[in-house]
C-alpha cells in the first residue's frame, strides 16, 4: 500500500490502548476471510461509513453486500475518536459557504448537518444501541478575549441568515454553567449535538450488520484491485473476492494505490486524546469545570474536550505532523502541557490514557461523496466530525451507488475529486498549514 504517513500509523496488529478499548468488552476475533467468494457489492472499510452503506444496501436494496477490513472492528476512527455526535463535516465556516455557493446550497450543508446528527440517534434507537449517551448539546468557546467577539457575531450571523438557534453564554454564563478555564471566556451553546462512546456505537453497528446477515470480514486486508470481465477482482491476504462494484470508507487509512482513482484525493491529519484519572468533586469544584458536555474552543489547532460519565476528563488536539513512536512520545508531552495550561487546577492529574489516530482532510475541505469511476464509490473527508457525517454519508454512498437520488446530500458535495497540488508532498504542505494556524491563534 502506498499511504503518507509511518507504519506505526497503520499497524492493526496493536489494538490502540484509548479509554475506550479499555474500558469495554470488545467482540472476539472476528471472522476473517477463509474462501474465495462473490458479492453483488464489496464495501472497503468496516467503520461508521462502511457499516452504515452496508447496512442501507441490505436494508433498502436487498442486495448481497460484504465488508472487508484490515483490522478488527473498531480500531480505525470509529473506534478510538472523541464522541462527539455533533454537527461538521467541513472545515468551511457556514459565511464562507454563503459568499461562495449563495444561500440555498449552504442551507443544503445545513440540513445536512443536522440530518447527520437524527441519522445517529436513529441507528442508536433502530439497532438498540448503548452508547452511553450524555446529552445537552455541544459548546464552542472563546479561547481568547478577541475570540470573543468573534463568536457573538458568528452567533448573530447564523441567526439572522438562517433563522438557526444558538445561545451565547457570557464569561459569567459560562461559569455559572459549569465551565471555567483560563481559556474560556465566552461560548456559544448548540443544542442539536450530544456525547457517546464511540467504540459501543461502532460494535453496535457491527452486530445490527451480523443480524442482517451482511459478509463481515475483518482483518482482512485488500493487497490489490484488478477489472475483471466488468468486475472487481479484489485481492486480499486470505482470499479473492469478485464484485460488481465496490465502496471504498477507509477516509484517513486510505492509501493511493487502493484504488488507484483516490490518489492525491485526500489528506489524512493526525489526532490525539489523553484521558485522565477519575477527578474528586474536591478537583472538579476547584477547576470549576463540572459539565459534562461536549466541547471545543474557537482556536485553528482546536482543542476539544469533555468530562466523561465517571470524571475521567477527555482532552484532545490536533497539530501532530508524524506517526513514529518517538513523535507520539512528543505528542504526548505537547497535549499534557496544553492541557495543565488550560486547567492549572489540575495539573497534578495524572495521564491515565493517551492515544493517537487520523483524521481526513480533502482539498476544498467539503466531504466527498460520490464516483471516481464506474462502478467505484468512495465517501472521505470528515474534518474530524465522523460520527455523524460518516453515519449520514455511508448511506448517500449507498444510494448513489444503485443510481438512487440520496436524501440530505448538498449540491457542492456532488462534484468531481480535488486532488492535492504535488500529492507526494502534501504532508509537507500540511506542515506548512499548522505553521499559519498556530500564527493565528497566537495572535487572536
Amino acid at each position: 500500500m502506498s499511504r503518507i504517513y509511518e507504519q506505526d500509523a497503520y499497524n492493526t496488529g496493536l489494538f490502540p490502548s484509548s479509554y475506550w478499548s479499555q474500558t469495554i468488552e470488545r467482540p472476539k476475533k472476528s471472522n476473517a476471510l477463509s474462501n474465495n467468494l462473490k458479492t453483488d457489492i464489496l464495501v472497503i472499510g468496516g467503520g461508521y461509513t462502511g457499516l452504515n452503506a452496508a447496512l442501507e444496501i441490505k436494508e433498502k436494496f436487498k442486495q448481497n453486500v460484504s465488508i472487508v477490513d484490515s483490522a478488527p472492528v473498531g480500531w480505525g476512527a470509529s473506534g478510538r475518536n472523541g464522541g462527539f455526535a455533533c454537527m461538521g463535516g467541513t472545515k468551511k465556516s457556514f459565511k464562507s459557504l454563503l459568499d461562495k455557493h449563495g444561500k440555498s446550497k449552504t442551507v443544503e450543508v445545513l440540513n445536512a448537518q443536522l440530518a447527520a446528527v437524527r441519522r445517529v440517534r436513529k441507528n442508536l434507537n433502530n439497532y438498540n444501541i448503548d452508547a452511553d449517551i450524555v446529552e445537552g448539546g455541544e459548546l464552542l468557546f472563546a479561547h481568547s478575549q478577541k475570540s470573543v467577539q468573534v463568536l457573538e457575531n458568528e452567533q448573530k450571523f447564523m441567526k439572522n441568515e438562517f433563522d438557526f438557534d444558538t445561545k451565547f453564554l457570557n464569561i459569567h454564563e459560562l461559569k455559572s454553567f459549569g465551565i471555567s478555564s483560563p481559556e474560556a471566556f465566552a461560548g456559544v451553546l448548540n443544542p442539536n449535538s450530544f456525547g457517546l462512546n464511540p467504540l459501543k456505537y461502532v460494535i453496535g453497528l457491527y452486530k445490527a450488520a451480523l443480524k442482517e446477515d451482511i459478509g463481515l470480514y475483518y482483518e482482512t486486508a485488500v493487497k490489490k484491485i484488478e477489472n475483471l470481465n466488468g468486475n472487481f477482482s479484489v485481492i486480499t491476504n486470505k482470499g479473492t473476492i469478485i464484485a460488481k462494484k465496490l465502496i471504498i470508507a477507509t477516509n484517513g487509512y486510505s492509501s493511493d494505490d487502493i484504488p488507484r482513482e483516490i490518489r492525491g484525493g485526500y489528506l489524512p491529519a493526525l489526532s490525539s486524546i489523553m484521558v485522565t484519572r477519575p477527578l474528586t468533586k474536591e478537583e472538579l469544584d476547584k477547576q470549576g469545570w463540572k459539565s459534562y458536555i461536549t466541547s471545543y474552543n474557537s482556536r485553528n489547532l482546536l482543542h476539544y474536550v469533555r468530562l466523561l460519565p465517571g470524571n475521567r476528563f477527555l482532552f484532545g488536539a490536533r497539530g501532530g505532523i508524524n506517526a513514529d513512536k518517538k513523535s507520539q512520545i512528543k505528542n504526548q508531552q505537547v497535549s499534557r502541557t496544553e492541557f495543565e495550561r488550560m486547567y492549572p487546577a489540575w495539573s497534578h492529574v495524572q495521564t491515565d490514557f493517551y492515544w493517537n489516530g487520523l483524521i481526513c482532510l480533502t482539498k476544498d475541505l467539503l466531504p466527498f461523496i460520490g464516483s471516481v469511476d464506474d462502478n467505484i464509490f468512495c465517501s472521505f473527508g470528515y474534518h474530524g466530525n465522523g460520527v455523524t457525517t460518516a453515519s449520514l454519508a455511508g448511506r448517500q454512498i449507498a444510494n448513489i451507488a444503485f443510481g438512487e437520488k440520496p436524501e440530505n446530500l448538498p449540491k457542492i458535495y456532488q462534484r468531481s475529486l480535488q486532488r492535492f497540488p504535488f500529492a507526494s508532498l502534501r504532508r509537507l504542505g500540511l506542515r506548512a498549514a499548522y505553521v499559519g494556524a498556530k500564527t493565528q491563534d497566537w495572535l487572536s
